[in-house]
């Protein structure tokens, strides 16, 4: 956003020396490309990897590419050989294309839910153009880049998480407000009443005031398992007692061992860590053994010493707590 976003003053065609207003809407960022330019003079040995999330954008354009020109063609045929069957899996290519494209269009749209959708449905098409916000080109633009953005991380690896949408979902929320304000405005000329037409602004009242109780709403407090697993550590190590946690939330909720950078440690390197007998410093272990994680599960329940004090459980996700006997 932040490098694309800008290059709409090259389309407003109305505008005096776009090039000038291009480069001072981009100062900070030429400065910053400068500043890195400059780094990589002085230090040859600097790579984009060095560059923490720097060089996301190039490896989502890779992983796009790479998944064009191999990845869809290998799903493709797994979905027409094991979905469609024989006779029709030449379709296979169409199907898949059609089931992401219904994906990305779901998800945009439903980006901040599904009664702000429909409220910004309803703005787009029944309000006059001096009733919606100003600036109509930038949002429009903003959804551009935003489905564009969306389309490069679902072909790159197949996942959508609702987080990359939330700049669509703020453009839907803009244009929802128009909507429920008109709404509000028709219903305050005309209040409703019992078998009359006026209810759309009541019913969408009432929809988004149950929205809002369901979000703040604990539905599960089991979901706090990793907290749960922290405070039961807490409650029942003795002080000075060394954690080790295998994922970054743990760590930080038990004031574990902090020397492990992994989002979530694999379980491969967990057993290498046994292997190694670097774990044998701790005195209790956290870790997710549960899920695709079994096997973690089945080689901790073999080693010597180790002992299963406690278990956090939400269903699908679980944390289990060991003591080391030293």
């Amino acid at each position: 956003y932040l490098v694309v976003l800008p290059m709409l003053i090259f389309l407003q065609r109305q505008l005096p020396n776009r090039l000038m207003l291009f480069a001072k809407a981009n100062t900070l960022l030429i400065l910053a490309g400068l500043g890195l330019l400059l780094a990589v003079l002085l230090h040859p040995t600097l790579d984009i990897h060095k560059m923490g999330r720097l060089g996301d954008p190039l490896i989502l354009v890779r992983n796009t590419y790479l998944q064009l020109a191999h990845g869809l063609v290998d799903k493709a045929h797994t979905y027409g050989a094991t979905v469609l069957g024989k006779f029709i899996s030449s379709y296979g290519m169409d199907g898949l294309l059609l089931t992401l494209i219904y994906i990305l269009i779901v998800k945009a749209a439903t980006a901040s839910g599904w009664m702000q959708m429909v409220l910004a449905i309803y703005a787009r098409k029944f309000l006059k153009p001096n009733q919606l916000p100003a600036f109509q080109k930038v949002f429009a633009w903003l959804i551009a880049v935003g489905l564009t953005h969306a389309a490069f991380m679902l072909l790159s690896a197949f996942l959508l998480p609702k987080r990359y949408l939330m700049p669509l979902g703020f453009v839907i929320i803009v244009y929802a407000a128009f909507g429920l304000a008109e709404l509000h405005r028709s219903w305050q000329q005309k209040p409703w009443r019992p078998f009359r037409k006026n209810w759309k602004f009541p019913l969408a009242a009432a929809v988004l005031t149950t929205q809002l109780g369901m979000m703040l709403w604990l539905w599960s407090p089991h979901k706090s398992y990793e907290l749960d697993a922290a405070n039961w550590v807490a409650a029942h190590a003795t002080a000075g007692s060394r954690i080790y946690a295998d994922s970054a939330r743990l760590r930080y909720y038990a004031n574990a061992d902090q020397s492990f950078r992994h989002d979530l440690v694999s379980v491969e390197e967990i057993q290498q860590l046994f292997t190694a007998g670097q774990m044998s410093q701790y005195d209790y272990i956290l870790v997710h053994a549960s899920g695709d994680r079994q096997a973690l599960a089945s080689f901790l329940a073999g080693q010597s010493g180790l002992t299963t004090v406690a278990v956090l459980d939400h269903g699908r996700d679980a944390i289990t707590v060991y003591r080391l006997t030293h």
